[in-house]
């Protein structure tokens, strides 16, 4: 049986009136005119309303100016030379003067590899509210082998003013916050949860007292969220799940 395509599919918009306290009617049909995924939704300070969706090969842009009106004008795609597809993203506003989006993406997992990962996690900035994007395929260090298992869905990206923050959720492995204190430009890099074998590969055991038993090892869900609040702190929250790969049973799966 063929999993349907859902060839209508794409962003469904509302919007709360704070004076009439109401919702506007249920939406019917998507803003785009063609099939897409994934939406993020972004504000900038020069009162534009921005949605970021996936179309299949790369990252869709809607804008609508909420001063002056109009309705939804596409923007066509941000600019991308991965050599694959870019999909499931997140997007955030931030900068000194509100004016920055900054989004992150993933490749699909096909074959082609970006610093060694089949499947890669990559970075856009526009400084100047979409009109230009001035970094566009950026990876980030560290994401390269021997780590593995990223997929879509599993990050997360806030910014407040120029304090930018970007996590990632491991299962087997590691997860990481990647912190910018320059609105993009320069990232540290901070672990957030220690996977306690490192470089795991699966069919290995989660032996971790070496007494030919495998262990229970609680990780991260690969679901999570991250803020940064007014001080520039930043905060990040995940699911938990516990993992077991059994000593010497190679089926190349865990549960």
């Amino acid at each position: 049986m063929t999993a349907p395509s859902f060839p209508d599919r794409g962003t469904g918009y509302n919007h709360w009136d704070p004076i009439t306290q109401t919702w506007g009617a249920i939406p019917t049909s998507r803003l785009e005119s063609n099939r897409t995924g994934w939406p993020s939704i972004v504000h900038t300070a020069d009162g534009m309303e921005w949605v970021f969706s996936h179309n299949g090969t790369g990252i869709q842009a809607m804008k609508q100016d909420l001063i002056d009106g109009g309705g939804w004008v596409d923007q066509g795609s941000i600019p991308s030379s991965a050599p694959e597809a870019i999909l499931w993203n997140r997007a955030c506003a931030g900068g000194a003067d509100g004016n920055t989006i900054h989004l992150i993406a993933s490749t699909t997992y096909n074959g082609t590899f970006i610093n060694g990962l089949d499947q890669q996690i990559l970075y856009y900035r526009s400084q100047d509210a979409g009109a230009t994007w001035d970094i566009v395929d950026m990876t980030f260090e560290g994401m390269s082998p021997p780590m593995w298992g990223f997929e879509g869905d599993t990050y997360a990206i806030s910014a407040n003013g120029n304090t930018v923050a970007v996590a990632i959720f491991g299962t087997l492995q590691d997860s990481y916050v990647w912190i910018s204190n320059d609105n993009g430009t320069t990232w540290t890099r901070y672990l957030m949860n220690d996977f306690p074998l490192d470089n795991y590969q699966i069919d290995s055991g989660t032996d971790i007292d070496a007494d030919g038993v495998a262990d229970r090892i609680t990780s991260t869900s690969t679901s999570g969220n991250v803020g940064v609040d007014n001080n520039g702190v930043v905060h990040v929250s995940f699911a938990t799940m516990d993992y077991i790969d059994f000593t010497n049973v190679y089926d190349n799966t865990y549960n």
